[in-house]
């Protein structure tokens, strides 16, 4: 990483954040703050399951073009 005060040191999560609150958090309506915060862990794990599946694809699609 760059130094301090390099506008991009954050990005990554602040892309992650705005994109957790667009898909979640703007979309329903909790009856307590605890529910939203029980909710948060198993939309992360959601994601990182759905983005494993997207790599091992693109991994064997990468390997069917060399054959």
């Amino acid at each position: 990483m760059s130094g301090k005060g390099n506008c991009y040191d954050n990005a990554p999560m602040e892309s992650f954040f705005g994109t957790l609150k667009n898909e979640l958090i703007h979309h329903k309506r909790y009856a307590t703050r605890e529910d939203a915060i029980k909710d948060i862990p198993s939309r992360i794990n959601e994601t990182n399951e759905i983005n494993q599946i997207n790599e091992i694809n693109h991994i064997n699609d990468l390997g069917r073009q060399h054959e």
